[in-house]
């Protein structure tokens, strides 16, 4: 159980997957504030549907949108935790390629606060996903990242993560790593994951996560 000092208020959420650092929690409204808080900010938004900053209302209608998808398939894009402060530091997650599930694609995506980037966050996140999707009851034959031509700090993280350029046009850059290609990478890091199947989640007691004091993020890739 982790606790946090002097919190507004204490709520329990449910861990989705544990790296070396980080903490990837499973959505949930009891982040609002923190997720709203850097969906104001011009740097990490910059790269996200047409820049703007979200409004109350489209922040929820993003959270709502990632919890539906946990619900219907076990995996989403949800808060995450620095493992030493418990302070919150962003999003991250794998979900299906354009938000479209008629598709069986499915890709990574991230976004961290301005002052976590240059730790390497972005880089084990999107590591750490690539594992999950590759090991255990999953069976995801292959894993996707969009990166826009002018974002380059995401293209470096998804080429450090192992994936490759597939293709690209003036808008897009396509990048994707198969479970053969996964599997022949020696340096597949071990990770730490809630389940082992899909529904099988471990929960985090008394983890605070409305408004801790944000610390770091950046976001990788995705027009929304």
């Amino acid at each position: 159980m982790t606790k946090i000092k002097n919190a507004p208020y204490k709520a329990e959420m449910k861990l989705f997957l544990s790296t070396d650092r980080l903490f990837i929690m499973e959505p949930s409204f009891a982040a609002f504030d923190s997720i709203h808080k850097i969906s104001r900010k011009n740097l990490v938004m910059k790269f996200i549907g047409d820049g703007s900053l979200n409004t109350k209302a489209k922040t929820r209608l993003k959270i709502k949108e990632a919890k539906d998808h946990f619900d219907k398939f076990g995996y989403s894009f949800g808060p995450v935790y620095e493992k030493k402060t418990m302070r919150f530091v962003g999003q991250a997650g794998i979900f299906h390629l354009h938000h479209d599930d008629n598709q069986p694609n499915n890709e990574i995506g991230y976004r961290l606060h301005p002052s976590a980037f240059g730790k390497g966050y972005a880089t084990e996140l999107a590591k750490g996903l690539i594992a999950w999707a590759f090991n255990g009851d999953q069976f995801f034959d292959a894993v996707y990242a969009i990166a826009e031509p002018d974002n380059v700090a995401s293209q470096q993280v998804l080429l450090r993560a192992g994936l490759t350029l597939q293709s690209e046009d003036e808008k897009l850059k396509f990048y994707k790593i198969d479970r053969q290609a996964y599997a022949a990478k020696s340096s597949a890091p071990e990770i730490s994951r809630s389940r082992l199947a899909f529904y099988k989640p471990a929960p985090v007691e008394g983890l605070d996560v409305s408004d801790m004091e944000m610390a770091k993020s950046s976001f990788g890739r995705r027009r929304r």
